[in-house]
């Protein structure tokens, strides 16, 4: 095993975890931590009753190994502006034009465009809000090796958290504009040109398209799909898919037209 990896990015070496019954053969070299029936479509096989605890457990002990982790240098562009007083750690890129207030926090494996704005106090990058709970019922935490993304013309609001994902990353599409106060969790996607008001809160593995609204102190529930040109109003609660160009507001949320 030399690195880890969605199912999806696999390729030899990567070592996987599924909670799901594999649907189509894995590439050679893959290893996967899943049930039984995973050596339908796959070679090698850590067979395992609760595949995502066993991860866990094991990624704490691969990040501890010397060499397993590569330490990526960071490139800051001559012409982005950082202020001194922000924390940008080693991992990072930071294109043209970019400025960087004071007190932010850019966390390693995140990429960030060219032309963006990232407020004071925003913290990008930290891991985000993972556990499995081990057979006592202790929550154990879900090391985070991915990283975030964040395109071109983008504005990331003050105090801020864009939290980086599991495996993979968690994206901003270009020209997208956050708020202050908003909280992205991991594995988010976010379209382009969409705008987020202060105080939303978006839950983990959320998807939102293009030129979408979210009105301020909204809530979105985990895994659910907002379609391109969708308007979330005032203090939603959004439990629910919303469809493209429809217009939902209320808790739980409801279609207004």
């Amino acid at each position: 095993v030399t690195h880890v990896s969605s199912l999806t990015a696999a390729t030899a070496g990567a070592l996987c975890f599924s909670t799901e019954p594999l649907e189509a053969p894995i590439a050679t070299g893959v290893v996967v931590i899943g049930d039984q029936k995973c050596l339908e479509y796959c070679q090698s096989v850590i067979v395992s009753c609760n595949p995502r605890l066993d991860f866990a457990l094991t990624l704490q002990r691969l990040v501890m190994e010397p060499g397993f982790a590569i330490e990526k240098t960071k490139y800051i562009d001559p012409s982005a502006s950082v202020s001194p007083l922000a924390n940008v750690e080693e991992g990072v890129v930071v294109g043209p034009h970019t400025i960087i207030h004071p007190y932010a926090y850019i966390g390693s494996e995140t990429q960030i465009g060219k032309h963006c704005i990232i407020k004071s106090g925003a913290v990008i990058g930290q891991d985000g809000f993972g556990f499995e709970r081990d057979p006592s019922g202790v929550p154990i935490r879900l090391p985070h090796l991915g990283g975030v993304r964040i395109g071109d013309y983008v504005e990331v609001g003050a105090a801020n958290t864009v939290c980086r994902r599991v495996l993979g990353n968690t994206i901003i599409g270009e020209h997208s504009k956050l708020d202050d106060h908003v909280h992205v969790a991991h594995n988010v996607k976010i379209g382009k040109r969409c705008l987020i008001t202060a105080c939303v809160e978006i839950s983990g593995s959320v998807t939102i398209g293009d030129d979408v609204w979210i009105g301020p102190n909204s809530s979105l529930m985990q895994k659910i799909n907002i379609a391109d040109r969708a308007f979330v109003g005032l203090g939603s609660c959004v439990t629910k898919d919303v469809e493209q160009g429809s217009k939902v507001a209320g808790s739980p949320a409801r279609k207004i037209r």
